[in-house]
């Protein structure tokens, strides 16, 4: 992933070339916090071919943004142990897109290597500054970044589409009922 200069950042320069910029707030519980001033967006931009839509997410901090080529709409949550001691939480909210159409644009993630508890390598990338975690990769998803959902405040089409790893989910951690579940990694 590239971690360059942004020609698809949504600024102020953005309205000077004629591109659409729509602001997605969103609040933990009703909360505000450093992330307010850094929302994620949506920017339209006019081509030949009609409309593109262009999702940028960031960190807490704001120090690291994601631009995906297209509006995700599919969440995997995993469960794994691996998952869950690099959040803090009961699973991570993923995102799978292809490496081709997302990127870093903003700023430069940390990485951390590890095995996770699919037997696989896997590289965690996350804000040095704040922490926030920003992707992952690993051989089991090839050309694909694993990019975590919570970046993208406000987006409404998410959805969850499996649970994985639940095998090892808390007992007290609540699941969506009429969702797909895996004991592992499917497949």
């Amino acid at each position: 992933p590239s971690s360059g200069p942004s020609s698809t950042a949504a600024t102020h320069s953005d309205f000077k070339r004629g591109l659409h910029v729509m602001p997605i707030r969103g609040t933990l519980f009703g909360l505000g916090g450093p992330h307010m001033e850094n929302p994620s967006f949506v920017v339209l931009a006019q081509n030949k071919k009609g409309i593109d839509v262009t999702t940028v997410g960031n960190c807490l901090c704001g120090s690291i943004e994601v631009t995906c080529d297209s509006e995700p709409s599919e969440i995997i949550a995993c469960h794994c142990t691996s998952c869950q001691a690099a959040t803090g939480g009961v699973a991570t909210y993923n995102i799978v897109m292809p490496e081709t159409s997302c990127r870093v644009s903003k700023g430069t993630p940390k990485k951390f290597v590890e095995n996770a508890d699919s037997g696989e390598s896997l590289e965690r990338f996350f804000c040095g500054d704040c922490g926030s975690p920003i992707y992952s990769a690993t051989p089991t998803f090839a050309g694909h970044l694993i990019i975590k959902a919570g970046l993208f405040l406000g987006l409404k089409n998410l959805k969850i589409v499996t649970n994985i790893f639940t095998k090892s989910a808390p007992e007290w951690a609540p699941r969506q009922k009429g969702i797909p579940e895996s004991e592992g990694m499917p497949g």
